[in-house]
């Protein structure tokens, strides 16, 4: 039998995780085993960023061209980063002249570093007060299409007609009755390499049209490529969806760059390949005054998930190289990944939700089934946080049978997400073609105001917005969009509300106000009703026109709420007032209060809005309610007994042992606090049992935290109610809540951890 390991703790609640100095917590879990002399190669993110994201305000609001706000931006970032990593970028030199540092690559797409050394050194750098943190140099891979046997086309077939992936987003009609095929648009591909020798690609590399292929491919993976090339069928593929001829690509009239990235990990050690990527399709040529190097969308298949050493969930490495390179102008878009059909299965940086743009993301449907959604799609909501704009992905498009090019020559058909965000790119680059000086974000609300719906109505998990449709798109460019801004202010004090949100009350656009109280947002030429809201002010709303190229801005001044009296008692488990117990607001930013010593308790909080509370108190467990506050009311918390042995033993309540060995109060593994409970340590066909009885004054529930680590199938912990088995555990199983209905009375709950006859290893424990 294996070691086994069971934990308990009562009516637990999450604990943090803390993070050392400046090393992100990724960082950390990646060097926790690892010896302060081992090498490891982490991004360095300077404290000073450039400031684009008021420059890309300033230059929405001067309706500035595409060329200009790509020279502007890019000047800002390329001069920050001069100015403010010339004192590291002289210590790191003189490490490497002591032999303490390997090697370091520096970057202006996003003030960093990126620095090869020991662990040791690597502290020092991230404390130093022009540093902001240092993250691992994380390792990505591709969203793996899935080949398609049946119906296969053999090598150096030209073709079929037009595919009914771009059947079914409309592409023929914006090539044939707008006119449009993409010409004088230019697609970026950061994947795997492309085959610039295949016939439904090489004519539209922008390295055989008359210009340097230094500014037409990286090799960011260091193969040694002087040329495209691909190692993977995956780079070709998506690259002859988007830009490909032969009836195969969605704008066959656009120009192609690309970067195999997705290769990463095989170049130089002091390099990250992702952001050295964006940073090359952001400006190719290395000159800030050019915009025809420059691609108008750069699609990206690839991402990561909780399987990556290194990364956290929500990683926010690549967050700031994405948003510069679209203030840029380079609109940018991601596969949401094959995940599916689980619920909030995208991967990252997919999964991005802090605006209703970022990261665009896009679902596989199957253009053969009824536009149906693909089953490996992977779906929504994002479990990022913060989260105002939790729904994904964004929109979709085909991605199931996609018949496309492969290295040497040849088509064939693949599925996956990785085949349907190139639709995405495709449809962008015959906007761009039709409008060249769209922005990123109009072109984004754009693709969802004109998505088909599909599914729920509306904005769904599965579809987004609905699958993308080239024709209405490629249209919406041509008749024009407007947009409006603003700010928001409180019209007592006069200062900016931060997070206010703005919505269309007819449609789905909505912003949200920054620290400044400014907001944006981008919509079709016509009248609009839209709704201001911040938590504690009144709900208002403003009726304005949006012109086509044009800026409305609407400020507003919110009237605070009225406010009104919240009050109540909290209860013990026999009805006895608690006095000294705490309430606080989950949902909203509002001091909590402290009940007296008859348990009672009063807040005066602003009226028409939802509440949700949570009372505790020491000894005690805690209970959560809701409540729609309309009017001055009662609420009255009954708080359970809680037991989270933070006394070091068995004290508090009447617990009782029995078995072999009694169960033991440890230090580690804890879910929460200090202390859990642990089953005794046993052996062969033995068990090690635990019990308490209480007497409950109402019905309710019993929860508990419970680990398990055992021989799968043959050592259990086991839980009763009163002599009756409830349920059981085995394997293998992370800190996990189970809670079961009780009702009054009498009652005694038992957890027994037992093991098996025979099998032997490691300390058995529980």
């Amino acid at each position: 039998m294996r070691k086994a390991l069971t934990g308990i703790a009562l009516l637990s609640a999450l604990a943090g995780s803390a993070i050392a100095g400046s090393f992100t917590s990724g960082l950390e879990l990646y060097v926790a085993n690892k010896s302060d002399s081992e090498n490891i190669t982490v991004l360095l993110t300077l404290a000073e960023q450039a400031p684009v994201a008021d420059l890309d305000r300033q230059l929405h609001d001067a309706k500035a061209t595409r060329a200009e706000r790509h020279l502007q931006v890019v000047t800002a970032l390329q001069s920050t980063a001069a100015r403010t990593q010339l004192d590291l970028r002289n210590e790191l030199d003189l490490l490497r002249a002591q032999g303490k540092v390997n090697g370091y690559t520096p970057y202006w797409i996003v003030n960093g570093i990126v620095v090869n050394a020991p662990i040791a050194v690597v502290r020092e750098l991230a404390a130093r007060a022009d540093v902001e943190s240092a993250d691992v140099n994380l390792v990505v891979e591709n969203i793996a299409a899935l080949r398609t046997p049946k119906d296969r086309i053999p090598p150096n077939d030209p073709g079929r007609t037009i595919t009914s992936g771009l059947a079914a987003i409309r592409a023929d009609e914006v090539w044939n009755t707008l006119g449009t095929n993409g010409s004088g648009a230019l697609i970026g591909g950061i994947d795997t390499g492309v085959d610039g020798t295949h016939p439904a690609l090489a004519s539209r590399w922008r390295g055989n049209n008359g210009h340097p292929t230094s500014e037409c491919w990286l090799d960011a993976a260091g193969l040694g490529h002087t040329l495209p090339t691909d190692t993977n069928n995956h780079g070709t593929h998506t690259m002859g969806t988007m830009v490909g001829g032969n009836d195969i690509g969605v704008a066959p009239g656009a120009q192609w760059i690309a970067s195999n990235c997705i290769n990463m990990g095989t170049g130089v050690a002091f390099d990250n390949a992702v952001i050295a990527s964006f940073q090359f399709m952001t400006d190719p040529d290395n000159n800030p005054g050019t915009i025809d190097d420059v691609p108008d969308v750069v699609q990206n298949s690839w991402g990561v998930n909780e399987n990556f050493s290194g990364y956290v969930n929500c990683d926010t490495r690549w967050w700031a190289v994405i948003d510069n390179t679209e203030i840029a102008g380079v609109c940018v878009t991601f596969s949401a990944g094959n995940e599916g059909s689980g619920a909030s299965t995208l991967r990252s940086p997919a999964d991005r939700c802090v605006t209703p743009y970022s990261c665009f993301s896009v679902g596989a449907t199957d253009p053969a089934n009824g536009n149906i959604i693909a089953s490996f799609s992977s779906r929504g909501p994002s479990t990022c946080s913060p989260a105002p704009y939790p729904i994904k992905p964004e929109v979709s498009a085909p991605g199931v049978n996609t018949y496309s090019s492969i290295p040497g020559g040849g088509y064939d058909y693949y599925s996956g997400t990785s085949m349907a965000g190139p639709h995405v790119a495709g449809v962008v680059a015959l906007m761009r073609a039709a409008n060249p000086d769209v922005e990123v974000n109009t072109i984004k609300q754009i693709l969802m105001d004109t998505a088909v719906d599909l599914g729920t109505v509306g904005e769904d998990n599965n579809y987004g917005w609905g699958q993308i449709d080239a024709y209405e798109a490629v249209l919406a460019v041509m008749t024009g969009y407007g947009s409006v801004d603003g700010t928001v202010t409180s019209s007592v004090s006069g200062l900016p509300l931060d997070g206010a949100s703005v919505s269309n009350t007819a449609g789905a656009q909505s912003s949200t106000t920054n620290a400044s109280g400014d907001y944006a947002m981008n919509l079709a030429a016509g009248n609009y009703t839209l709704e201001y809201s911040q938590f504690g002010y009144v709900t208002t709303t403003r009726t304005l026109d949006v012109f086509e190229n044009a800026t409305t801005t609407q400020n507003v001044a919110l009237v605070p709420a009225p406010s009104a009296l919240l009050y109540g008692y909290v209860y013990d488990p026999s009805n006895s007032p608690v006095p000294n117990a705490n309430i606080t607001f989950t949902n909203h930013d509002l001091p909590g209060t402290t009940t007296d010593v008859n348990g009672y308790y009063s807040t005066s909080i602003p009226l028409g809005f939802d509440y949700d509370l949570t009372a505790y108190a020491s000894g005690l467990g805690g209970q959560s309610r809701s409540v729609t506050f309309d009017a001055s009311q009662q609420l009255d918390f009954h708080l359970p007994l809680y037991e989270g042995f933070e006394s070091g033993n068995f004290s508090a309540y009447n617990w009782s042992q029995s078995g072999t060995a009694p169960w033991v109060i440890v230090t580690s593994p804890v879910y929460e606090g200090s202390y859990a409970a642990k089953s005794g340590t046993i052996t062969h066909n033995q068990n090690s049992t635990m019990t308490l009885s209480l007497t409950i004054a109402a019905a309710g529930e019993i929860a508990f935290r419970y680990k398990v680590s055992s021989e799968p199938n043959y050592d259990f912990l086991r839980f009763y109610i009163d002599g009756a088995q409830q349920t059981q555990w085995s394997g293998e199983i992370d800190w996990t809540q189970s809670t079961y209905p009780v009702s009054a009375g009498n009652h005694t709950f038992t957890w027994t951890y037992s093991k098996d006859v025979s099998v032997n290893t490691g300390s058995d424990c529980a």
